[in-house]
């Protein structure tokens, strides 16, 4: 555990407005915490969760900020990058990244990995100060691993941020160096890694793997794999009750489906990634995704009798 946990308790706690015999009531000896909070004892993981559970925080959260003593401002600056980030709004994020003190000299390896990222995540919006290609994706992996060449990247326990780091390099390898090769093999390599791994996925970057690979396939014209992977992405999303992704999978599933000569399934996949996309946006021009669709794919759907 980072040696700096203690801190980011300390300040939780204060935030909060909370004494220490407050915080510590139940869970443990006064003393033990004072001595945690100046990191001169490591809290168990069950004590982590309880004193978690009472802050009202996930101090495991914290954990990856914790080698270094800014630890709480640190973790604080990067959840409203994210949240900025989330909500598109993309120049501000770069504006802090640029200018914010404890970002530039950040020493925490975590942090300077997840700024990379957002600074070549960034780059598909606006001009950046940093050349963002191949190298630039691996020297962002290499903050933490010592890697000749992307694929040893696997040798290690891969982690969610890694693999956001991996799923950059996949789209710059589809849309600028048009690699598809090696798109293929980074994005079957991180799939496999996912499912060997872990046992609940839980994390965006595997349907988005799934997504990425059946859609490489489709546009390769290779149906059945495309399908194959599709499918995988509809049943682990329906699984997980998840949302994200499902209605642009039910489209790539759909289009492969009736490429495929499986023309009445790939309609009933191809509505439902309408009624979907309806759902979701009701300002949708619902007649608009029809005809375009139609006219796309010669699919001839007809409106639903119940859109009136």
């Amino acid at each position: 555990m980072g040696i700096y946990i203690g801190t980011a308790i300390s300040k939780l706690r204060k935030h909060k407005r909370m004494t220490q015999d407050q915080l510590a009531d139940g869970i443990c000896a006064v003393r033990q915490l004072f001595r945690i909070e100046h990191n001169q004892n490591s809290p168990s993981a069950y004590i982590l969760s309880e004193l978690s559970y009472r802050l009202g925080n996930e101090l495991f959260d914290y954990i990856p900020y914790s080698t270094v003593e800014e630890v709480y401002e640190l973790k604080q600056l990067i959840d409203e990058l994210m949240r900025l980030f989330n909500q598109h709004n993309h120049q501000a994020v770069y504006e802090m990244i640029k200018s914010n003190p404890i970002l530039i000299n950040t020493k925490c390896d975590h942090a300077r990995m997840e700024l990379m990222w957002l600074r070549g995540s960034l780059s598909h919006y606006l001009k950046v100060d940093v050349e963002v290609n191949e190298a630039y994706h691996i020297d962002t992996l290499r903050i933490k691993y010592d890697i000749n060449n992307v694929f040893d990247v696997f040798n290690y326990n891969v982690k969610p941020l890694d693999f956001r780091v991996l799923n950059s390099l996949v789209v710059y390898y589809l849309s600028k160096k048009n690699d598809y090769n090696l798109a293929e093999q980074l994005l079957l390599e991180c799939i496999s890694s996912f499912e060997k791994n872990h046992n609940k996925i839980t994390d965006s970057s595997y349907p988005r793997f799934v997504y990425n690979l059946s859609r490489l396939y489709l546009n390769l014209n290779k149906l059945e794999e495309s399908l194959v992977y599709s499918k995988k992405g509809i049943d682990h999303l329906l699984s997980n009750g998840t949302i994200a992704f499902l209605p642009a999978l039910y489209n790539l599933h759909g289009r492969a489906l009736y490429q495929n000569g499986q023309e009445e399934e790939g309609r009933e996949c191809l509505l439902n990634y309408v009624n979907m996309r309806k759902l979701y946006n009701p300002n949708l021009k619902y007649e608009i995704v029809i005809r375009t669709l139609n006219e796309k794919y010669e699919l001839g759907l007809d409106l639903p009798a119940t859109d009136e």
